[in-house]
């Protein structure tokens, strides 16, 4: 049986692949991690998920998690950071997120043998592009690259879609 670990899979892009892996693959079990397990009830109930509360952050934690995985689905982003860059080149939260936690990802997935990884980045990052979050993307590609790992990168422009905060947003302000 296939082990798939979805990292990001209660974000607006997760929750829709855990929903077509959940409804695709009959013979794989899908482990979800969350920060909070009530945000991933609407997960639970999917046959092949497994949702688990743990801090994919923690090294520790993730090599637990991606222990017996054939392939790592890696989702996490934000798309915005509203602290100062300080030490870090891209701001504090764009480095854990988008590079840091790849740092961690290629650690444990060497560590432990999981080959397979898919990323979702963005279109349009490059080390030199004009923001923090497009270089933060570049850099965590970056990290993945260098992994000895069978990676596949998506660059995705704007995704939106029903229950999105993009379209939401505007179409909330239609309404007012």
């Amino acid at each position: 049986m296939t082990q798939i670990l979805l990292l990001g899979g209660t974000g607006f892009v997760g929750s829709a692949v855990a929903a077509e892996l959940g409804r695709r693959l009959t013979s794989a079990d899908l482990v979800i991690p969350t920060r909070r397990r009530q945000r991933a009830k609407h997960l639970a109930v999917l046959p092949s998920a497994q949702v688990v509360q743990a801090d994919i952050h923690d090294p520790q934690a993730l090599l637990e998690l991606m222990t017996g995985c054939d392939a790592v689905i890696n989702l996490v982003g934000i798309l915005q950071s509203d602290e100062p860059s300080g030490n870090a080149p891209f701001g504090r939260a764009f480095s854990r997120a988008h590079v840091e936690l790849l740092q961690k990802i290629t650690a444990a997935a060497q560590a432990l043998g999981v080959r397979r990884v898919i990323h979702v980045s963005a279109l349009g990052v490059a080390a030199d592009a004009p923001s923090c979050y497009l270089r933060s993307k570049a850099a965590g590609e970056a990290v993945l690259r260098s992994g000895d790992l069978d990676l596949t990168v998506l660059r995705p422009s704007v995704i939106f879609g029903r229950g999105d905060s993009f379209l939401t947003l505007f179409a909330g302000l239609l309404k007012i």
